[in-house]
């Protein structure tokens, strides 16, 4: 059954190579104005064979949480059918896409430690002009 925790953004591995500007502007503007109602949902993300945690869904939110230095909620799921009723709001909206990402993910991670893209640092540095 998925669970929420608070987690160190170093110890989640992306799973993808991109960020969202709007996105990630809009989560700066969130927290700026004291709105994080607003912000976007919290990320998903699972544990792989090492217990690693990748992320499947919420790479901007978890880069700038990163940036700031925070902890991070995320929504921990064990298997692609796991149950996401206590993820909150747009839960049927997310099912299908992280169904779909839950065994993706692992092979997309091994793509980006070829890539050298380690942590949300190494992300980071590629979109380093939304970070100033």
């Amino acid at each position: 059954m998925g669970r929420s925790v608070l987690v160190d953004p170093k110890e989640i591995k992306p799973s993808q190579d991109f960020l969202k500007e709007g996105t990630v502007k809009f989560i700066f503007d969130c927290l700026k104005n004291n709105q994080s109602n607003l912000l976007p949902p919290q990320p998903i993300v699972r544990r792989d064979d090492n217990g690693e945690l990748i992320a499947i869904d919420g790479h901007n939110l978890i880069a700038v949480y990163d940036w700031l230095g925070e902890d991070v909620s995320v929504f921990v799921v064990d298997n692609k059918n796991d149950d996401l009723q206590n993820y909150g709001s747009g839960i049927e909206l997310r099912r299908k896409d992280f169904q779909e990402k839950f065994q993706k993910v692992i092979l997309w991670r091994e793509r980006l430690k070829k890539q050298g893209i380690n942590s949300f640092a190494d992300l980071r540095e590629k979109y380093s002009y939304l970070f100033r």
